[in-house]
């Protein structure tokens, strides 16, 4: 135990990120919590760093959130970065003065702040240096970028929909069931450990985004893995294909997301381990009862009662925090989405929109042709047109909704409960939208449907 623990040392990433390339130096700057580097956005993002716990209490501060906005638009920044030290009862370099109920997390809590006592020390939370680094490699910095990239929802927002639009819809589906869990469970796991990002330094962190989120597991290493898991087990399984040729894709994917977390400096090695272990055996479990899950949710009569209500049970009572902070707010769009596909793919089979295929697997893969290809640039945009607006139009009715439903006296889209609210009931729209409203009504009235879609259903 004691040897695995090990793994939360954050000199191994350090190792890692000099064995890229990444050489960093350090300059006193003296005394004092405000100080002055070349650049005084950045001084003020490590500021504004600490500030934005202080004030996580009160999620309805305008001086909080434009911290925070301050802090995301300076994380581009990747030649130099204002950085201060972190110490054990400090989650993600942040100071939290917020106490939890539960006896078991709080047990679980103060396993992880005793090894990382151990490992980090003890001090301030904040010490008077300001980072200067070096990337040597610049080709390994964007190509660890594009791993993260593979991890993050803008890629989701064009993967799925461009699979199940033009390629596959079975594929897209069941692989979007496994995502769902790995994500969910991800992030849930994240609020109930509250295990701290490693500290910078002696860490050089190259990504600011999720820096409000706790670190175990990487929720970039489980979605990593179980994408090219499920998708290569999809893909033998539905077509001819080369066993060897999907394979090395599989693992290439998913090592350039699993050390992309190290490289960047937001995870440890345990961090991205335990998710490429649960990743692994959420796969294990969940890839055997893929069709009869497919099949429950488009034949059964209450199928989307059902979903319906596990989704909202999922955001509500079946999460492990009532905070209604970012974290949660990802988890609540995974679900709302992962709801609006499934009830949509009901509605295309009970309307008779989809029916069996009349060809037995596997499937022979075609080269792409000219008319393919334009037919499948017509779809995506077509379709991505149709999510974009829907997406502005049941935002913005949202939020006016639930701001009078709350009894606020404006309309504020950052209010906790609103910003819950709204976002279950935009993502569940952008999910319909994307197995049925786009595919089965615009396609099809635009003459670009794709055939083969009709005909996907167990």
């Amino acid at each position: 135990m004691e040897q695995l623990m090990e793994l939360t040392d954050p000199e191994y990433v350090r190792k890692f990120q000099r064995l890229c390339g990444i050489i960093m130096k350090e300059k006193n700057t003296g005394s004092g919590s405000v100080r002055q580097t070349g650049n005084g956005a950045l001084t003020q993002k490590s500021c504004c760093r600490y500030q934005q716990r202080e004030d996580e209490h009160d999620a309805t501060s305008r001086s909080s959130q434009k911290c925070q906005n301050n802090c995301e638009k300076n994380n581009n920044d990747v030649s130099k970065f204002d950085m201060g030290g972190v110490q054990a009862g400090y989650r993600n370099g942040y100071s939290s003065h917020h106490q939890h109920d539960d006896s078991t997390r709080d047990l679980v809590n103060g396993v992880w702040n005793k090894v990382l006592t151990s490992a980090l020390g003890s001090g301030p939370p904040v010490d008077d240096r300001y980072v200067e680094y070096e990337i040597r490699y610049k080709s390994l910095y964007y190509l660890a970028k594009m791993g993260a990239f593979l991890g993050e929802e803008q890629f989701f927002l064009i993967f799925f929909p461009f699979v199940v639009w033009n390629l596959d819809s079975v594929l897209g589906r069941e692989t979007i069931m496994v995502w769902f869990a790995v994500m969910y469970l991800g992030q849930a796991s994240k609020d109930f450990l509250n295990v701290p990002r490693p500290p910078s330094p002696p860490v050089v962190c190259l990504e600011g985004k999720h820096l409000d989120e706790s670190a175990m597991p990487s929720t970039h290493a489980m979605v990593g893995t179980a994408m090219p898991v499920v998708l290569t087990v999809l893909t033998c399984t539905r077509y001819q294909c080369s066993y060897l040729l999907v394979g090395s894709v599989a693992v290439l994917w998913c090592a350039l997301v699993c050390l992309s977390r190290l490289y960047l400096g937001v995870h440890t090695i345990l961090d991205v381990l335990c998710g490429f272990i649960s990743s692994i055996v959420i796969c294990a479990v969940m890839i055997p009862c893929l069709p009869n899950l497919d099949y429950y949710q488009q034949h059964h009569a209450f199928a989307p009662l059902v979903i319906l209500i596990a989704g909202i049970s999922l955001c509500t009572i079946c999460y492990p925090t009532t905070e209604k902070h970012g974290a949660k707010a990802k988890a609540v769009e995974i679900v709302s989405v992962t709801t609006g596909i499934c009830v949509g793919l009901w509605i295309n089979y009970q309307l008779g929109f989809v029916t069996e295929p009349h060809e037995p697997m596997p499937y022979q893969i075609t080269a792409p042709t000219l008319k393919w290809t334009a037919l499948t640039l017509c779809r995506f945009v077509c379709g991505s047109a149709v999510l974009g607006v829907g997406y502005i139009l049941v935002k913005t009715l949202s939020v006016r909704f639930f701001s009078m439903y709350f009894g606020l006296d404006k309309v504020d889209e950052r209010h906790p409960s609103v910003r819950m609210a709204h976002k279950f009931v935009t993502y569940f729209v952008i999910g319909f939208m994307t197995t049925c409203g786009a595919p089965m009504f615009v396609f099809k009235a635009l003459g670009i449907e794709r055939i083969s879609a009709f005909y996907e259903c167990y």
